[in-house]
C-alpha cells in the first residue's frame, strides 16, 4: 500500500497527473500508450512502495487496461472514416485473440527481468524504425494471408502482452510493411489493439488474482485505483495532443517522435541496469 508520507487521496492525485501527461503524449505522438505509461509505472511504483517485485507485472496489465477506454473512442472515429478493411481484419483477429492468450498463460511466469528486457528491444526497434528508416519502406507487396497472417497477428500480440508495448503500433507497421494504406493500416492498428487490451487486461485480472502482496484494490495484476485515477486524464488529453499536433510538419514530427523514443529507451536501459 501507499507508504505513511502518501494518503490514498494523493496517490489518486499523483496518477491522475500521470493519466493527463500519457494522454497528451500519446494523442501527440499517435502512439499506444504503453510507451508512455509502462516507464512512468516503473519509476513510480517502487517510490510509492507498491505492488513489490511485481512492479513490471502490475505496470504492464494496468497499461493493457487502460488502453481500453482511449481505444474504443479511437477505433469509434476511424470506422466513421470508412477506413476499416473488415473483410481482412477477421483473419487477422483470430491470430490476435490465440496470441493473446498464449501471452497471458505465460505473463505470470514471466520474471521481471525477462520483460524488461524484451521492452527494451521493441523501443530500440521503433526508434531505429521512425528515426532512420524511410516513409516508402514496403517488406511485402502482398498482405500476409493464411497460416502466415495467422502466425504474424499471434507474434505481435503475445509479444505486446507480455511486454506492454503500443499494440497499436506494432499491428499499424505491420500492415503498412505490407502495402496496406496507411490511413487502413491505421485503423487495423487501432482495432488489433483494443482486441489486445480487452483480452489482455481481463487475462492479468485472473491470473493474477490470487497473488500475494498485492493491495486490497488491484484487480489481479491491474491497479484499480490508478485505472480509476488515470482515465479521465487520458480521455481528455489524448484528443488535446492529438490537436496541437494537426499541421505539424511531416518530417519534424517523425524526428520529435523518433527522439522522445529514445529518450524512453534510455530510461528503460537505466532501469534495467540500475
Amino acid at each position: 500500500m501507499p507508504p505513511d508520507s502518501f494518503s490514498i487521496y494523493e496517490y489518486l492525485a499523483i496518477f491522475a497527473a500521470v493519466g493527463f501527461a500519457s494522454g497528451f503524449v500519446s494523442g501527440f505522438f499517435g502512439i499506444g500508450g504503453g510507451f508512455v505509461r509502462v516507464p512512468l509505472f516503473l519509476l513510480l511504483f517502487p517510490y510509492l512502495v507498491v505492488h513489490g517485485e511485481l512492479v513490471m507485472h502490475v505496470a504492464v496489465a494496468t497499461s493493457l487496461a487502460l488502453g481500453i477506454p482511449s481505444g474504443i473512442i479511437s477505433l469509434r472515429r476511424r470506422m466513421a472514416s470508412g477506413t476499416f478493411d473488415g473483410e481482412y481484419f477477421r483473419g487477422w483477429a483470430v491470430g490476435l485473440c490465440v496470441g493473446t492468450l498464449i501471452g497471458t498463460a505465460l505473463f505470470p511466469y514471466m520474471p521481471s527481468l525477462a520483460m524488461k528486457v524484451l521492452y527494451v528491444i521493441v523501443l530500440l526497434m521503433f526508434a531505429v524504425y521512425f528515426g532512420l528508416v524511410p516513409d516508402n519502406l514496403v517488406i511485402s507487396r502482398e498482405l500476409p494471408r493464411g497460416l502466415v497472417r495467422f502466425f504474424i497477428s499471434g507474434g505481435i500480440s503475445s509479444y505486446v502482452v507480455m511486454t506492454g508495448v503500443g499494440g497499436g503500433s506494432a499491428n499499424t507497421f505491420a500492415m503498412k510493411a505490407s502495402s496496406m494504406p496507411l490511413q487502413q493500416a491505421m485503423t487495423i492498428g487501432t482495432a488489433s489493439a483494443l482486441i489486445i487490451n480487452v483480452v489482455g487486461s481481463v487475462g492479468c485480472m485472473l491470473s493474477g488474482w490470487n497473488q500475494p502482496d498485492l493491495p486490497w484494490w488491484n484487480f489481479g495484476f491491474v491497479d484499480g485505483m490508478v485505472f480509476l485515477a488515470m482515465v479521465p486524464g487520458i480521455v481528455l488529453a489524448s484528443a488535446w495532443g492529438t490537436q496541437m499536433s494537426l499541421g505539424m510538419d511531416k518530417k519534424i514530427f517523425k524526428k520529435a517522435y523518433a527522439g522522445f523514443l529514445a529518450i524512453i529507451t534510455a530510461y528503460m536501459i537505466y532501469n534495467l541496469v540500475g
